[in-house]
């Protein structure tokens, strides 16, 4: 089994994103703590997606798991990985320090099959605030770290010329 980390190649989601330094999706690939961030409140748009690096060619993907560094500023009453708008809760409950945050899917959520190469590279992944009181979130890192049979490399025989 091998592991394929992916990371933030762009942003996905079209309302505005608000972020620290830098002031682009460049920075939720450094775990920073506050010096790099986006933030997303429940009274503008609580979604954020990004698109990440592709997965190599696979045989057999056993899971993927997204893990996001956040914390809130007010309190949430929910956040949530967001796998191209189908939501799943992450394992650890957000508080007002960073916590790293992860949610595995051993299959696609879209298919409920399992997870295929074209499947992971054809979403888009990030995390959403659900529900409640105007809450605040600080989202400072994310990453996708899928676990997968890579394809075999062809054998290469030589050749004995007599």
């Amino acid at each position: 089994m091998t592991t394929a980390i992916l990371t933030v190649t762009s942003d996905y989601t079209t309302l505005p994103l608000y972020f620290g330094t830098p002031s682009d999706y460049t920075g939720m690939n450094i775990d920073d703590g506050d010096t790099s961030y986006s933030y997303q409140h429940t009274s503008y748009y609580p979604n954020q997606l990004w698109n990440f690096s592709t997965m190599p060619a696979s045989t057999a993907i056993a899971s993927l798991t997204i893990y996001c560094k956040a914390k809130y500023i007010t309190e949430a009453p929910s956040y949530q990985a967001n796998i191209s708008g189908l939501v799943r809760d992450f394992s650890t409950s957000l508080t007002s320090d960073y916590t790293l945050l992860s949610c595995t899917l051993t299959t696609n959520p879209s298919t409920a099959l399992p997870w295929t190469t074209a499947g992971i590279n054809g979403h888009t992944y990030g995390v959403i605030l659900v529900g409640g009181p105007i809450s605040v979130i600080r989202t400072s890192y994310i990453y996708l770290s899928v676990d997968y049979t890579p394809v075999p490399k062809p054998r290469s025989y030589g050749v004995i010329i007599a």
